[in-house]
């Protein structure tokens, strides 16, 4: 009986010290494919040159930063030097567009709204649809004292006491001390208020302009299309190009005002001090004073 217990202990105690001889054998082999998958390869933008070239370096330790260390990027990563391009994920430099528009930041007028278009129609730096300067002196709008830029329906800044409005395809500014701005009821139409108390409305019809620049000053395009009012650096000058089609009435050097209405190809200019130039209820008359 004990030589029967004594020889199952035996038995017991080999397989247990096989156990252990396994595990221990198991631990000091080098390690299998399998486990070798776990160091990961990450895809590194190699400089050579101006170019780069795809290529995989492991994940463990510093290896990428040690790539970024000498010049090397990331795909995603910004070009170094031109922060205009970006690597997509073959290392070739790609124009960065953010706003989707299909045009590159570096030739975009508005790189932060989408406007395939590019329409300046104010013909300022800025694309119509985020003037930034719309008076173009080197002051943000959103930091003028009296100041209103409304394009296409959309108020994009307004400060101060100027006001200002537009639908569909317009474009209004208002700049100064209750200056008022419309550009309403038609498309393209464009009205400029610039001065204390200035008023331009650009109305009832298509493609038509009206600039009041002058403390005071008024000028009205309307009731057709392709007018244009403008009041040239003229306080309390006043110009209107309405009832009709092209007509066409300025007023500067500090005369009274201009009137082309009730007509179409009509030209009214006042260019001296204190005279009205007016053509009304015909066409195709110019008349100047």
């Amino acid at each position: 009986m004990n030589a029967v217990m004594s020889e199952r202990r035996l038995g017991y105690h080999t397989r247990a010290a096989s156990s252990l001889l396994l595990v221990a054998l198991v631990l000091l082999l080098p390690m299998t494919p399998a486990a070798a998958k776990q160091d990961h390869k990450v895809d590194v933008c190699h400089r050579d040159g101006d170019a780069f070239t795809l290529i995989r370096v492991s994940d463990r330790g510093n290896a990428v930063e040690a790539h970024r260390d000498h010049g090397d990027a990331l795909p995603g990563d910004p070009v170094p030097g031109d922060p205009t391009m970006v690597l997509d994920e073959a290392c070739q430099p790609t124009s960065i567009d953010d706003d989707g528009d299909g045009v590159p930041n570096g030739d975009d007028n508005c790189p932060g709204v989408a406007n395939a278009d590019q329409l300046d129609r104010f013909g300022s730096s800025d694309g119509d649809v985020c003037e930034r300067d719309a008076n173009d002196n080197g002051v943000p709008d959103v930091s003028e004292a009296n100041i209103c830029v409304h394009v296409n329906g959309t108020l994009l800044t307004g400060t101060g006491t100027a006001t200002c409005s537009s639908d569909r395809t317009g474009i209004a500014i208002a700049e100064g001390d209750s200056a008022d701005a419309w550009a309403v009821g038609g498309s393209d139409n464009l009205a400029r208020a610039i001065g204390p108390r200035a008023t331009a409305w650009a109305l009832t019809g298509d493609r038509n302009t009206a600039l009041a620049r002058g403390a005071d000053a008024h000028a009205q395009a309307a009731q057709g299309d392709d007018n244009v009012a403008e009041v040239r650096d003229s306080a309390s000058g006043s110009a209107s190009a309405i009832d009709g089609d092209r007509n066409t009435a300025i007023v500067e050097n500090g005369a009274h005002a201009a009137d082309a209405s009730g007509g179409n190809d009509n030209y009214a200019y006042a260019g001296s001090p204190g005279c009205h130039a007016h053509t009304v209820g015909v066409s195709n008359a110019s008349v100047t004073c």
